[in-house]
């Protein structure tokens, strides 16, 4: 891959990731030394990895990034998430296993979410996991039970012990 391919995808990641999760996420990430695999076909950015082969981020058919579990290892070293939705103590356990969060587990939301969005969730110290949002974050009081955020996946991270 050229230098000239490189840097437009660089900018691309920077622009989609601070759009989708926040300013300091895209510039944090985009900072780290990335390796872009394009499609042979078409030539467009398909995933970004670490230099040692780890995912960081797929991007969709639809233009949209995913953050993966090591993206979101890395975010909590460097602790520069500031949208995110917080979830109670409680649910920790539940939420790293995969599973949904649910309208009861819901402590607060930190930043302007849009329906059906990529979320950051986590609770007060640690990034759990990463979904989509099904449900806005001004319906939630009304709520008393269903699903707010369908897990992607769950990833133990920072001072977790279990």
């Amino acid at each position: 891959m050229n230098k000239w391919n490189e840097e437009i995808f660089r900018r691309k990641i920077k622009e989609l990731l601070n759009f989708q999760y926040g300013r300091p996420v895209g510039d944090f990430i985009s900072s780290q030394e990335l390796f872009f695999k394009t499609s042979i076909s078409t030539g467009r950015l398909k995933y970004v990895y670490t230099t040692n082969g780890k995912l960081l981020v797929s991007i969709r058919p639809d233009g949209y990034a995913l953050l993966e579990k090591a993206a979101l290892e890395l975010l909590q070293k460097a602790n520069v998430v500031k949208k995110k939705l917080i979830v109670k103590k409680e649910a920790t356990d539940f939420i790293l296993r995969g599973k949904d969060v649910l309208v009861s587990n819901v402590e607060r939301f930190v930043g302007k979410f849009n329906l059906g969005e990529d979320v950051i969730v986590a609770n007060e110290s640690d990034l759990l996991a990463c979904g989509q949002l099904v449900l806005l974050p001004s319906e939630v009081k009304f709520f008393k039970r269903g699903v707010v955020v369908k897990n992607r996946f769950g990833v133990k991270v920072g001072n977790q012990n279990s």
